[in-house]
């Protein structure tokens, strides 16, 4: 691999931890929201997180074609950071506009995560296609690990989540 391609590759990775990341914020949600919503609601509210991070890749899958990724990429990118920047704005609204945020939310994280992984395998030799579909994995998991640790973190101090979902939104919006 050429070292721009490396580069390219170390730089997607980096992203797919913080995209994966972001993606955790279901988890964090379920804590978070579990002081101001009823149990069917914060089920509610995992569903749409649910829905969109199974229907936006999917539409984009069919849709995109030839297309170039990258700037959809990028544009997911921005996106999901400012989805996760809006969360904590939603605290106390009607439970519409959490949905809306946490659909959003898992359709671009989902989105950002399928798209990423696209890149880095076409960009992989064929022969070592596989070898990255298990990096990618890899780096995926690692980004469930560290939101879950600042999360669990984060709640244990008994800090307010709602400023965690901003940097991270904002983390994504700089990357």
């Amino acid at each position: 691999m050429s070292p721009v391609a490396t580069r390219l590759s170390r730089r997607l990775l980096t992203l797919l931890v913080l995209v994966r990341a972001a993606g955790f914020t279901s988890i964090v949600a379920v804590v978070w929201f579990r002081e101001e919503r009823t149990t069917a609601e914060i089920a509610v509210i995992l569903t749409a997180f649910g829905v969109g991070s199974v229907l936006l890749p999917a539409a984009v899958g069919l849709l995109a074609g030839e297309r170039p990724l990258r700037p959809v990429l990028v544009g997911t990118l921005v996106l999901n950071g400012t989805a996760l920047v809006l969360l904590p704005l939603t605290a106390g609204a009607p439970l519409p506009l959490p949905c809306a945020a946490m659909c959003a939310i898992g359709a671009t994280s989902s989105l950002a995560r399928s798209l990423i992984g696209t890149l880095l395998t076409v960009a992989a030799p064929a022969d070592r296609q596989a070898r990255t579909q298990s990096v990618i994995s890899w780096t995926a998991n690692v980004g469930g690990v560290v939101a879950t640790g600042i999360a669990g973190v984060v709640a244990a101090s008994g800090a307010d989540l709602g400023p965690l979902f901003a940097v991270e939104g904002g983390v994504l919006l700089a990357a």
